[in-house]
This record gives C-alpha cells, structure tokens and sequence, in this order.
C-alpha cells in the first residue's frame, strides 16, 4: 500500500450509475481508496441508477445523486453539480463519462481527471482541461489515431483477486464441456453470436457434449436464442441473465473454460475474471482481451470475427483439455502481477497527485 501521497478528496463522477464493467471497476477502485483513509464520494448526474449497486459501495463512501433527467436540458441540475464541486473542493474530479467535462465550469476544472473506458470516445469533450487515462494500450493507441497529440497514460483495470472463487485443479472435464461467457448480449459488440455459431458446427460434427452459458443481460438476447435455435444447439446453451458480481465471482469456479469472443473491446474486465478463477480462456487475435492475455500466449486464441475458427480452436480443446488447463495457473499469476486492486489505486492516487 502507498501512503506516501497523502489523504485526499475524491470526487468518481458518472452519468448514470447502472450495472456494467466500468461501474463495477469504480466500486472496486471507491473502496479500496475509502479502506485508505481517503474522503471518497460517488456523485450520479442523471437519475438513472442502480439501488443495487450503489448496496455494494462501502458505507464510507459518500453518494451524491443529482437525479437528472437523462438529456435534459434543465440548467438546475449542472448549477447543482458545480455548486457542490465549489462547497467540498476535491482534490481530484474523477471522470468516467468525458461529457461532464462539459458540464463543469472552467474554475473548476483544474483537478479533472478522467478515464477512458472504451474505444471511441471524442476527447474533444474534456475541453482541453482533463487529464487522461486509458483502460489499455489498445484504448490510448485508438484515442491517440484520432487525437494526435494527445497525454494520455495507461492505468491497467483491476479486480479484487481474493473475491473469485477458484476452480478445482482439475486437468480435466467431466461429461460436459462446461463454456462461461460473460458480458451485456450485445452481439454486434460482444461476439457471442460467434460462439453459438462455434457450437453449430461442432454439433454438426457429432461434437454436442459442450455446453454454454450466458451471464449478463442486454437486447440481444432474443436474437441469440434465435440463433442457437437455428443452429440446432438450444439445449446446449443457457442465459443466466444479470447476476450480482458476487454470485458470478462464486459461479465461476462450476465451468471449465471461458470465451470472450468480443468484437468490439476496450479492456476485458471478463477476461481477467476468468483467468482469476483459474479458468482457461479463449480469445480473438486481437485487441484487448488479446493484450491482456500477454498477446495470446497464456490463452487459446481464434482468428477475430470466425466463428469457424473458434469452432476449431474448442474442437482442440474439447479433444486435449489438460493442454489448454495446463496455462491457467500461469496466467493467473500474470494477471496478479499486472492487475491487482492495489496496483491501480497506486496509480491513480499518483496521477490524482499530478492534478
């Protein structure tokens, strides 16, 4: 732990605060800093929040919920929010939406920092006065393609490791080859059309003793049902729907692999999850999720996009598991070594200390 900068005033702003990767990360990041003696707000513009997870932030950190209409053009709720910025002065205004830079009079802005949480985002809307930080080098070097010149740091994501509950050492499955994925079903983004797909030919080919299951919900659920219906593979895939991260952390020990067959992808939090419950994991050739598993070597990977080549990569695996077994625990060890809680509160508390 570094207690070398100090007690400070925290201010994590969002938009709305509802269940997603980069909400449940700041939860993490709140109480950790909250657990260090640091003053620690949460502040919500709009009003779309999740009672639920707001359950999950320690009673040391404060909540400030505007309750803005998402959209609204009513002046009150932005006046209310630079009002409270000017009465409790932070010592750093953590941003995890850019557009409320915008919102934030210039005064004000000088201790603004904020975090890019996904690809495509328009650092225009800082307004020149944020300090920047990507989720990973894919994120920075994208914002970078876009916005030559800009300063923008990397700070790793990060979970809390002793909260996910391991799978047994097991170089084996049993009748079922038991497949997690985990993330909003959003197809288009997330890929996991590609693993239905996957499923499909291997079933095709007499290979059915694979099972997949979907934790997480979204608009693309229907679609995937769909799809596996189609392919002829419904009984082997189930939705889970949302779960609390804490029943995931305990759900993710019962499987014996995870896919993360996203098409679109800032950082993986999912990826790190898996591979924290000693799950081998399988990833595109690219991107992020591709960084985190130090470019593939600690994982099985597929060509991006080919859901005939992911089928060919779970046929090995499916024939010749103990290999695939055989990079969990090394990867659960790289991903300590880079993505522990203490490590990226450690590096936010320097960058707060630049502001």
């Amino acid at each position: 732990m570094n207690h070398t900068l100090g007690h400070m005033k925290i201010f994590h702003c969002f938009f709305g605060f509802r269940m997603g990767g980069s909400e449940t990360l700041v939860v993490d990041l709140a109480n950790e800093q909250a657990r260090r003696g640091h003053d620690v707000t949460l502040l919500a513009v709009n009003s779309d929040v999740d009672p639920a997870l707001l359950a999950t932030l320690l009673p040391a950190v404060h909540r400030i919920l505007i309750g803005r209409r998402p959209g609204s053009r009513n002046p009150l709720p932005v006046m209310r929010l630079n009002a409270i910025l000017a009465r409790r002065r932070p010592d750093a205004v953590h941003l995890h939406n850019i557009g409320i830079a915008g919102m934030i009079l210039p005064p004000l802005r000088r201790r603004l920092i904020c975090t890019l949480h996904t690809t495509g985002i328009d650092l225009r809307l800082g307004r020149g006065a944020v300090r920047l930080a990507a989720i990973s080098p894919t994120v920075r070097e994208e914002a970078l393609a876009r916005h030559p010149g800009a300063d923008i740091e990397v700070i790793h994501n990060s979970i809390d490791f002793e909260a996910v509950s391991r799978r047994p050492d097991t170089p084996a499955f049993g009748d079922t080859l038991r497949i997690v994925q985990l993330g909003r079903l959003f197809p288009e983004i997330k890929g996991q059309d590609l693993l239905i797909r996957a499923l499909g030919i291997l079933a095709r080919e007499g290979i059915s003793n694979i099972s997949a299951e979907f934790i997480g919900d979204g608009s693309g659920r229907q679609q995937l049902e769909e799809l596996a219906r189609n392919e002829g593979v419904l009984p082997q895939v189930s939705f889970a729907g949302s779960l609390s991260r804490r029943d995931t952390y305990r759900r993710l020990a019962t499987y014996d692999l995870m896919i993360h067959p996203s098409r679109i992808e800032g950082f993986g939090l999912a990826v790190i999850e898996g591979m924290a419950a000693g799950l081998p994991v399988v990833v595109p050739d690219r991107g992020a999720p591709f960084e985190i598993t130090h470019h593939g070597e600690l994982a099985r990977t597929f060509a991006y996009g080919d859901a005939r080549s992911l089928a060919g990569t779970l046929r090995q695996i499916h024939a010749g598991y103990a290999a695939a077994h055989s990079l969990a625990a090394p990867a659960r060890q790289y991903a300590m070594s880079l993505y522990s809680l203490p490590a990226m509160a450690d590096a936010y508390q320097r960058a707060y200390s630049g502001l």
